[in-house]
């Protein structure tokens, strides 16, 4: 069983993540992993105000970060995304994931920077 931040989902929380997260807690061989739901992305590349549906820290691995997408309707034409029942145009969870894979990535260099240039 992964060790799950928070350790409960938010009663809003969308089925799909719903999902994840309960296989995540009852998974096997997932113990040393930690599974971050909903991590707040401070100075996102791209967006005011940056979320990963999930942040796996896998050690000895490396880190996944999951976009979860749970719609009755989900279509890919032409390469874009369209979801729900009007059928609204949406960003790639793929270009997703990455762009918050690079913003977290460029956070924790900044953090790490600011400790290491304080010894």
């Amino acid at each position: 069983m992964a060790k799950l931040i928070p350790n409960t989902y938010p009663e809003k929380t969308v089925p799909g993540e719903k999902i994840i997260f309960e296989t995540l807690e009852e998974a096997k061989g997932t113990g040393n992993w930690v599974a971050m739901h909903s991590l707040d992305i401070p100075e996102h590349k791209k967006k005011a105000d940056g979320e990963a549906d999930f942040t796996l820290l896998v050690p000895d691995q490396g880190i996944i970060i999951m976009e979860i997408k749970s719609s009755p309707y989900i279509e890919v034409k032409n390469g874009q995304w369209y979801f729900g029942k009007i059928k609204e145009k949406r960003e790639s969870p793929f270009k997703q994931a990455v762009d918050n894979k690079h913003s977290i990535k460029e956070n924790l260099t900044k953090e790490s920077d600011k400790r290491f240039n304080n010894i």
